[in-house]
């Protein structure tokens, strides 16, 4: 049984992201939401180095302007109390992860070597 390479972790957080970003309860999905899932699945298995770096690029720009909105959401509260500090954890938490996975995938498709297959 193979190893699961740890640079498929960026692409395997970003499409669970997408899907749950597009979950309605009790049960519909967005489709555009679960459109962008499958191209990065799609990614995930071809490795396709440019749409690797795109994709990067995409998630990196987009994650920058949620940060502009997070500090615009941030700077609405009158006094910095716990309803703050919590909107400052979880969403800076996020949006750390964001610009992780995509600084990673950018990464991974810029090096020399061939990216491997994925796992099947």
């Amino acid at each position: 049984m193979k190893k699961l390479n740890l640079l498929y972790l960026p692409e395997i957080y970003l499409i669970v992201g997408a899907i749950l970003a597009g979950f309605t309860p009790p049960f519909s999905f967005n489709p555009i939401m679960l459109f962008v899932a499958l191209i990065l699945g799609a990614q995930l298995m071809f490795r396709n180095k440019v749409t690797g770096i795109l994709l990067g690029s995409i998630v990196a720009l987009i994650s920058f302007y949620f940060t502009l909105a997070f500090m615009s959401e941030l700077l609405k509260f009158p006094a910095f109390n716990k309803q703050a500090l919590q909107m400052l954890l979880g969403g800076g938490a996020i949006l750390i992860a964001n610009f992780v996975a995509a600084g990673t995938i950018i990464y991974k498709y810029t090096k020399d070597e061939e990216p491997e297959p994925a796992m099947v």
